[in-house]
């Protein structure tokens, strides 16, 4: 039932090795002194070719912003987009509503209400995946559907979608009056499919994961 909880529901001057507990301070590129009560842990990069450098330095999953002119690694902006994602829907002062399934009419037949603080997004990048171990340099054949969402517990998480129930996602937000089966069906005649019966039962499949 996941899916349908989501849907109701620079670099300058280097920084001495110092523990946590020590003060660390570094002389900038004007010769004031900076001072920290702990080791920098996130970094903004100023510069495009500092952005390269601490990318190949291995210091990319420290990175939280950069210029908009920086152009590498080649998914930077998308995986700026995708944080930025995470932001807003941590910070959205709307809540979320107690919504139940009504069991007589059942997922297909009724109307389906989407979780007002979710960010659904397409990428060329799983920018879902990147991290130390994952710096892609070329973006794959397949594009990557991502929904992120404000969970109940007040955290922020993600839902990867296939093409159909992307397009599924698209319709529900439209809010145009159809209920779940109409929207399916809606599918099934976008897909030319032989058996629409087949895109229906998939589409019910989809919103109890």
């Amino acid at each position: 039932m996941r899916f349908l909880r989501l849907l109701v529901a620079a670099a300058g001057g280097a920084l001495a090795a110092a523990s946590a507990a020590e003060d660390v301070a570094t002389r900038d590129d004007t010769g004031a002194t900076i001072a920290l009560e702990a080791p920098a842990r996130r970094i903004v990069s100023l510069a495009p070719n500092a952005t390269e450098l601490l990318y190949a330095a291995g210091a990319g999953a420290r990175i939280v912003g950069v210029v908009a002119t920086s152009d590498w690694p080649p998914y930077l902006e998308e995986l700026a987009r995708y944080e930025w994602a995470e932001a807003e829907v941590l910070f959205d002062p709307r809540d979320l509503a107690d919504s139940t399934i009504d069991a007589d009419v059942g997922l297909l037949d009724g109307r389906i209400v989407p979780n007002p603080v979710l960010r659904p997004a397409v990428y060329r990048f799983p920018v879902h995946r990147i991290g130390p171990d994952y710096q892609p340099c070329e973006a794959p054949v397949t594009a990557t559907y991502l929904v992120v969402c404000r969970r109940r517990d007040d955290r922020a998480g993600f839902i990867e979608l296939n093409a159909v129930a992307a397009r599924l996602l698209e319709l529900i937000l439209l809010q145009d009056g159809r209920n779940g089966r109409q929207l399916l069906e809606s599918i099934a005649g976008e897909l030319k499919h032989l058996a629409p019966a087949a895109v229906i039962e998939g589409g019910r499949d989809i919103l109890q994961t």
